[in-house]
């Protein structure tokens, strides 16, 4: 009989265009394992994937704490009422992109499974920042910490290092990245002094993301001859600050599908992703991932992960410690720098090695043979 393979990915309902292509490399796991692929999401943004065997439930976005709570319930009732009837003996569940609040209801939940002939694959991201939801994560792995039955992946060593001695885990690995990243074309870096230059900050707002970070560096160049191209959800940030109203800013939807996320990438000349530590010390950035792959000079905030990543390719002129402190006219200097295009060259071919779908697979098969 062949066995299930439930894909839980409660978050899906916040993904942009890109993140669609996660699931390509689950499909292909499945296929290769001989395993009846199923997909657990929530409604929003399904427009964007067109795929078989899909349930769809999971609301994560809940603002108040009587709606968070209700959406806890109704996530376990509906765990339990499903695997009550699909759940058979050695089934796998892939648990990724899960809120603290889903992670609640399937905590509930496990308790009613049979723990001894159920396989997981759960993907832990990153480390939370909130003490309580660190103690919520875990109470969650301890609760399924079984080498037998468990696999634990992450996106980088450095997260794998502090997971596995907090946590005390064995099975747990370093991931490659799901995108795929040999498709995009790589663009070559030239000012031209003619055209102002476009300014990219990709995706859509949150503070860990876009904070005081971005504010500090709008604020000390919006002088400067440039077009920012940005996501409508800053528009009301942008809004309130008198020096910021007089950018030239064409804002963007708030949501693109994967065509158009890779078409406004293209047509830029510098990516600006200005993320706030400490979040980003421990996680990275699809988005990083992206532009780097197509070769843009893309500039991240010194202290975070993908700064770690650009040292070793020197290209540590890309770090940025104080956005505050940072002129214009620097970072156009970078475009036509023959050595960092050179270095940058470098990096994104040894990104487009290592990372995408047919590595990411090969990695989920050799460490889930236990399974």
């Amino acid at each position: 009989m062949r066995r299930n393979f439930f894909v839980l990915m409660p978050s899906f309902e916040s993904f942009g265009g890109h993140e669609v292509e996660f699931l390509k490399p689950l499909k292909l796991f499945a296929s290769k394992k001989k395993l009846d692929l199923i997909y657990l999401l929530p409604k929003k943004n399904l427009m964007k994937f067109k795929e078989k065997n899909i349930k769809c439930f999971f609301g994560n976005k809940k603002n108040s704490l009587i709606k968070k709570l209700f959406g806890i319930l109704l996530n376990l009732i509906k765990l339990k009422k499903f695997f009550a009837k699909n759940l058979k003996q050695n089934d796998i569940i892939y648990l990724d992109g899960f809120s603290i609040y889903f992670l609640i209801s399937f905590i509930i939940f496990y308790f009613f499974l049979k723990k001894e002939s159920t396989k997981l694959i759960v993907w832990l991201r990153y480390p939370y920042q909130n003490s309580i939801k660190n103690m919520i994560l875990k109470f969650f792995i301890n609760q399924i910490k079984n080498p037998k039955e468990t696999v634990y992946l992450t996106e980088n060593d450095n997260l794998r290092n502090k997971l596995k001695k907090n946590f005390k885990l064995k099975n747990i690995y370093t991931m490659p990245s799901l995108h795929n990243l040999n498709k995009y074309k790589k663009t070559k870096n030239k000012y031209n002094s003619k055209i102002p230059p476009v300014v990219l900050c990709p995706g859509i707002y949150r503070e860990e993301k876009f904070g005081n970070n971005l504010n500090f560096f709008l604020t000390k160049n919006y002088q400067n001859n440039f077009q920012l191209r940005i996501s409508e959800n800053f528009k009301k940030k942008i809004e309130k600050s008198d020096k910021l109203k007089n950018l030239n800013i064409n804002f963007i939807k708030e949501n693109l599908n994967h065509k158009l996320h890779i078409k406004e990438i293209t047509n830029c000349d510098i990516i600006l992703l200005p993320y706030q530590m400490p979040d980003y010390k421990y996680r990275t950035s699809g988005l990083f991932f992206e532009t780097i792959s197509m070769n843009k000079i893309t500039l991240i905030t010194s202290g975070t992960l993908m700064a770690e990543d650009l040292k070793k390719f020197n290209l540590q002129s890309l770090s940025i410690s104080r956005w505050k402190n940072i002129p214009f006219k620097k970072i156009l200097n970078l475009l036509n720098n023959k050595k960092i295009n050179k270095n940058l060259l470098k990096f994104s071919n040894y990104y487009n090695k290592i990372n995408g779908i047919k590595p990411f697979t090969n990695k989920l098969l050799n460490v889930c043979d236990c399974l």
